[in-house]
């Protein structure tokens, strides 16, 4: 078969005619697409399904109006607030996860964030308020301050991860960060109807009321694991506070594959966050599984079960609130389950044999 050449011009032409249109006038760049907020823009502090650690669980309930007729309020119904899904924002001295700041059925208001501390900072200058707060060592190690201004006694104690700290209405306190890595520790501030007022600055310490639990500190290599047929458990306190009926704080350990305890409910609000392992946790039937960091709060009243969902022992600490708002079934309850030995509660300093600092 004989091919016919084919003249320079038309190869040319032909070329030109299959390469695309790139050497035409490019148009105008689009402007760039403008970048959606972060998670924790969107409704902060309101639980919304897969927004800002809130999950699936997430639960508004609506509350009775301030007044007859008024606008209704929004309160904090049995929620998990998942670790992963957290926004993180950054602080002067490290970083800052907001988790809640809302009213409950049985608490005025419950404010919860995670701090991370870097080496060489501290939260604040010793300081106080009205408010009873308690604290989770997530990791690192901190040394955490009771008293110091005034004429109060200064009294320090470093502790690691697992450390549980109270901060008795009005006492002075602050945490600084005095090892070589970061230290991330979860806040809880409960409000209730008994919260006092905060005192003029420069003024000592308010004195705990007699049998009440003064500011303590819970060292968890000092703890003693009490042996249960599904894994330990660590006694912290349970007794009256200055703003609280009772409070109840344990450590709960399941081995693999265990449950704790049965489907059940309770008339008091709970806190669980997960020290380690991983943990399926069921409220109203509607299951979210914890990790290390993940914060579950049940409210009144709600069915929940607690399931190791690993092959690994997991752990988490566990606070039951009882306020004047919790129906009366409650003590009963928490003095038929708990089987806690109750710390000797002074506002003096001192070191018991059970791990905790008490000032």
């Amino acid at each position: 078969m004989k091919i016919r050449p084919v003249k320079l011009q038309t190869a040319l032409a032909l070329a030109l005619a299959a390469v695309p249109a790139i050497f035409a006038a490019a148009p105008s760049p689009a402007p760039a697409a403008k970048a959606a907020p972060p998670a924790a823009t969107i409704a902060p502090n309101v639980p919304t399904s897969g927004v800002n650690g809130y999950s699936a669980l997430a639960n508004l309930v609506p509350a009775p109006a301030a007044t007859p007729g008024g606008p209704a309020t929004r309160r904090l119904g049995s929620t998990a607030f998942v670790w992963e899904k957290l926004f993180v924002a950054p602080t002067d001295v490290g970083f800052r996860r907001n988790v809640s700041d809302l009213t409950t059925a049985t608490i005025e208001k419950l404010e919860i964030h995670i701090s991370t501390l870097n080496p060489g900072q501290n939260s604040h200058a010793p300081h106080r308020h009205g408010n009873e707060e308690f604290i989770v060592l997530k990791e690192g190690a901190l040394e955490v301050g009771l008293g110091g201004v005034t004429a109060d006694v200064r009294r320090t104690e470093t502790v690691g991860p697992g450390a549980v700290f109270f901060f008795a209405a009005n006492q002075y306190h602050n945490v600084e960060n005095k090892g070589d890595k970061p230290a991330t520790y979860l806040v809880f501030n409960i409000h209730t109807a008994a919260t006092p007022r905060t005192p003029p600055d420069g003024t000592p310490s308010d004195p705990v009321p007699a049998g009440k639990l003064g500011s303590v500190i819970f060292d968890w290599e000092k703890s003693v694991a009490k042996p249960t047929p599904t894994g330990s458990r660590r006694d912290i306190f349970n007794g009256a506070t200055t703003t609280a009926k009772n409070f109840d704080c344990v450590v709960i350990t399941l081995d693999a594959g265990y449950a704790y305890g049965s489907p059940t409910k309770r008339p008091e609000e709970q806190l669980l966050a997960v020290k380690d392992g991983l943990l399926d946790v069921t409220i109203n039937g509607k299951t979210e599984r914890g990790t290390p960091g993940t914060i579950f709060f049940i409210a009144a009243g709600d069915e929940h079960t607690v399931k190791n969902a690993t092959g690994q022992p997991a752990s988490y600490h566990l606070f039951r609130i009882t306020t004047e708002l919790t129906p009366a079934a409650a003590s009963n309850a928490a003095a038929a389950t708990s089987n806690v030995e109750r710390p000797t509660f002074s506002s003096a300093p001192a070191e018991a044999a059970d791990g905790h600092v008490h000032i």
